[in-house]
């Protein structure tokens, strides 16, 4: 008898895998950036899945994972950074606790498998609205003639009507753009220079792994 996997299932997984690391700041800014190699997009989810397939129980392998990701990631003095994470790291703990049912047996082999080989495009698809949404803020900021600060307290407003946002937007459900929306907005502010430099046209060399480390 085949297994067979729940796609909507997978999906809700591979995005708490991508938005854990977003949030931690393994991912690039840029889609356009010498930073967005296949390898360096893929790095942390396949070394997750190394831990999966390795440790019988999924919860020790994401102990070792959740530690990886941790020790990589700078914190300030009163590790404020790292705290913050921390919900992030959870939601993913709890989905995993709550479906066990993917980590056991052939199942997980195939999981393993089946992720191993579509990894690139749903990371790149994860990135992509996400990432196109904050430049599409930049742009109407410059119409607009508005400063970051001011994209970033009006974010959602900022690109309610907007038809580049609608072409995006008829691709996804509403809970899944609800949260597409949220994790943008947040990317916004967590690298706000990043994109205040490109708001004011200046260099971005540099900036985006000064963003991803703050």
């Amino acid at each position: 008898m085949s297994v067979m996997l729940d796609e909507i299932k997978v999906n809700e997984f591979c995005n708490l895998i991508f938005q854990t690391i977003d949030t931690l700041g393994h991912l690039p800014i840029s889609l356009r950036s010498k930073e967005s190699t296949p390898t360096k997009l893929e790095k942390y989810p396949r070394l997750f899945f190394g831990y999966l397939q390795r440790y019988e129980d999924p919860k020790i392998a994401f102990s070792e994972w959740e530690s990886k990701l941790l020790r990589d990631t700078p914190g300030d003095e009163s590790n404020y950074k790292k705290e913050k994470y921390f919900p992030v790291l959870k939601s993913l703990e709890k989905w995993i606790d709550k479906n066990p049912e993917f980590f056991q047996g052939k199942s997980k082999k195939i999981l393993i498998q089946h992720l191993r080989g579509s990894l690139y495009a749903r990371i790149f698809g994860y990135l992509y609205p996400r990432r196109e949404l904050s430049m599409i803020v930049v742009d109407l900021l410059k119409d607009k003639g508005k400063d970051i600060n001011y994209g970033i307290e009006n974010f959602e407003n900022i690109i309610e009507g907007d038809e580049r946002v609608k072409d995006l937007q008829i691709k996804f459900s509403n809970g899944e753009w609800e949260n597409i929306v949220k994790d943008a907005k947040r990317k916004f502010i967590d690298t706000k220079k990043y994109y205040e430099n490109v708001l004011d046209e200046k260099p971005t060399e540099n900036v985006e792994e000064v963003n991803n480390n703050e």
